[in-house]
């Protein structure tokens, strides 16, 4: 992955019902609202992963959810060699913003179920962060899917901070970094529609050990699993469109 040095920045969710063939395991799609698509969690000594609706407080298992990127997302992708790490220039790209659109998914990337003083504080090197905190690292270690993936940020200058990227293959590197008890919003970006799966593990330092979760599964469909409109807000199992959330 290729790195920017740049500075680290810093709704209910309208779901549809998933098409039988396509869905599989899926028991929700979800396609707008405030989630924290990677949550960590810390529970009895060890990390975990989860899905976590800020708007109305309540997680999900990743492997029942489907994170929706609807053609609302389809945008051009960008000139200039800052861009090179994700498409070529005029490309048609899907991505889900940093910044919220109310007709797509305002995905975060959260560690604020921690306290803030559990793991060890120490000086993160990373170009990207490189300061003292305590601090929890969302590293991708494998994509599946029809085109690239990529997490970057947009600094106060326009300029991309890459975090993960596919295209040059995947790495230690390709890592989001948070403070223990943080929250950040990032820019999710896919090449080309169908379904991707992206590996996840969590870690962070505790006695001056790494300590790692197992590995979890995001999937996102990229104009994918949710052939009907939406219309509704809240929260809709496979096979029904209830209104109130289950």
């Amino acid at each position: 992955m290729r790195r920017s040095l740049t500075l680290f920045a810093l709704a209910t969710v309208s779901t549809a019902v998933v098409s039988p063939a396509q869905a599989q395991f899926f028991g929700l799609v979800w396609l707008s609202g405030h989630v924290d698509a990677l949550y960590a969690t810390y529970q009895a000594g060890q990390l975990g992963l989860g899905l976590n609706n800020v708007d109305e407080g309540w997680e999900r298992d990743p492997a029942r959810v489907l994170l929706g990127v609807p053609k609302q997302a389809r945008s051009q992708w960008p000139s200039g060699s800052q861009w090179a790490f994700f498409s070529n220039p005029g490309a048609r790209v899907w991505v889900l913003p940093q910044t919220q659109n109310l007709a797509l998914l305002y995905a975060g990337v959260s560690s604020e179920s921690m306290t803030g003083t559990t793991f060890d504080r120490y000086l993160n090197t990373d170009p990207r962060v490189n300061r003292l905190g305590r601090w929890v690292g969302f590293e991708v270690k494998a994509v599946r899917g029809p085109g690239e993936f990529a997490v970057w940020q947009t600094d106060s200058f326009g300029n991309p901070v890459v975090w993960v990227a596919t295209k040059d293959g995947l790495g230690a590197n390709d890592v989001v970094w948070t403070l223990e008890g943080g929250h950040v919003h990032v820019n999710w970006g896919f090449s080309a529609r169908g379904r991707y799966e992206v590996d996840v593990v969590v870690s962070a330092r505790l006695g001056g050990q790494r300590i790692e979760s197992p590995v979890t599964t995001y999937t996102f469909g990229v104009e994918w699993g949710f052939p009907i409109p939406v219309d509704d807000v809240g929260t809709v199992p496979l096979g029904a469109r209830p209104a109130s959330k289950p």
